[in-house]
């Protein structure tokens, strides 16, 4: 099992630390079907540790062609679902928090990385979601509320409403995250290929 590694932004100073936050839209049948429900720009969400941003964290599909078994994965820009589309739109956002609650993210990341298969996929979340109902069960997530979770357990959102609520748009209009970049993956791949995060700009 791998274990989360980072390394320092050298613009930042050691009292604190950077975490990202992937807004994307796939060509799925699945992406498209939530994308013609919620009419939204965004339908995956996925949080990053890493200065160069090309590794991140969300609940997913597990098998790049199938859709199922899904639950808590690691991805990568250039790799699986990401990999096989370039031109999907998205969109990176940024937030500075503290080195201890910086590392407490990582430390909790890194267990759900050895007990993956205890964390499941909450499809039933994402209907009830829709029709604005929370459903809230242990180890059961789909990917915004992973990230509202994630986000709220690193203490920097100020959440209007239950983790369950949560859709990737709604990051989007979050004050406390900050747009480093909004393109396509293929964009956002290069660019991070050259610094660690990039200036607002479409590709």
């Amino acid at each position: 099992m791998r274990i989360i590694t980072t390394t320092a932004n050298a613009d930042l100073n050691d009292k604190t630390r950077t975490v990202y936050v992937l807004l994307m839209r796939s060509s799925t049948v699945f992406s498209r079907i939530i994308g013609g429900f919620t009419g939204s720009t965004y339908t995956h969400a996925s949080i990053g540790l890493r200065p160069e941003s090309d590794e991140f964290f969300s609940f997913a599909r597990r098998y790049t062609h199938f859709p199922f078994p899904a639950g808590f994965i690691r991805e990568e820009l250039g790799k699986g679902v990401m990999g096989k589309n370039p031109l999907a739109p998205c969109a990176l956002y940024k937030v500075t928090v503290s080195r201890e609650a910086y590392d407490h993210l990582q430390a909790k990341l890194t267990e759900m990385l050895c007990r993956k298969k205890d964390y499941k996929y909450s499809l039933i979340g994402t209907f009830t979601c829709y029709f604005n109902h929370s459903l809230e069960r242990p180890n059961k997530y789909f990917c915004s509320q992973f990230v509202a979770y994630a986000l709220n357990y690193l203490g920097v959102l100020n959440l209007k409403k239950p983790l369950g609520l949560y859709r990737p748009a709604d990051f989007a209009n979050q004050p406390e995250l900050e747009l480093c970049y909004i393109g396509t993956l293929g964009g956002l791949a290069r660019k991070l290929a050259k610094r660690p995060c990039p200036e607002a700009a479409a590709t």
